[in-house]
């Protein structure tokens, strides 16, 4: 016999399973990330279909054994104004792509619930800064992950920084002049630069300048990069639709 859960989750990703059902991916309060199976909502008569929408935030019920199974849910928030940004959604997406790859299951982590929960409130409410709401959550992630990269001292020999610095993802931070040299792809990280990464939780990103805001933006999405290994699908589409605009 099954025992069955009540949980707070946030939708991650939807996948088709079978003829009928679907496997779902959510990040919970109580319980971590849960990948599931939500039999018959492929069906158009399904009545959990339209509450397991991605990005949705919901009180879902779960009957657990061998093969998690969703067996209700309520919606709490869907995001409406999100979704009608093509731009935002594309970047809530992407958000929950890399909480899916990065994460691992039966993990719970109540810090990074609330603050995946904020950011896609904040979205929702302010889809025009979906770009900066993004970067400041994937920064977050990277610490609560323990993924964070090294700033306040040299990566590579862990001595002082010196008067110039410099960035390297695949170094695992911010590099000094002289092994900054020895390693390709490494670009100058201004100190400013640097203060403002070390502040990002808690700075307005509305007041970095934009040459800084550039920079703070490649820092992240490079570290990003080497940690997972390879691009999102849900990346190229939101680099596409910046371009748009």
């Amino acid at each position: 016999m099954s025992l069955t859960t009540e949980t707070h989750a946030i939708v991650l990703e939807r996948r088709p399973l079978r003829e009928h059902d679907r496997r779902i991916v959510v990040f919970t309060k109580e319980l971590g990330k849960l990948e599931l199976i939500a039999k018959g909502t492929q069906k158009i008569s399904s009545k959990l279909a339209g509450s397991l929408e991605p990005l949705s935030e919901i009180r879902l019920h779960i009957a657990r054994g061998r093969f998690d199974r969703v067996i209700g849910s309520v919606m709490l928030h869907s995001l409406a104004g999100l979704r009608n940004n093509l731009d935002a959604f594309a970047a809530a997406n992407f958000l929950a792509q890399v909480v899916t790859r990065l994460t691992q299951p039966n993990h719970p982590d109540l810090e990074l619930f609330t603050s995946l929960r904020q950011s896609l409130l904040d979205m929702d409410a302010q889809p025009e800064q979906a770009s900066p709401i993004v970067r400041r959550f994937l920064w977050k992630l990277f610490t609560l992950l323990g993924l964070q990269p090294r700033l306040d001292i040299c990566a590579r020999c862990g001595k002082d920084l010196g008067q110039e610095s410099y960035y390297s993802a695949d170094a695992g931070g911010a590099l000094c002049a002289k092994c900054a040299k020895e390693q390709v792809g490494a670009f100058a990280l201004p100190d400013d630069v640097r203060q403002q990464l070390l502040a990002l939780h808690t700075l307005d990103t509305e007041v970095i300048p934009r040459e800084a805001n550039d920079l703070v933006a490649k820092v992240i999405e490079q570290t990003l990069r080497v940690q997972l290994g390879a691009k999102l699908p849900t990346e190229y589409f939101w680099v596409q639709m910046r371009k748009v605009k």
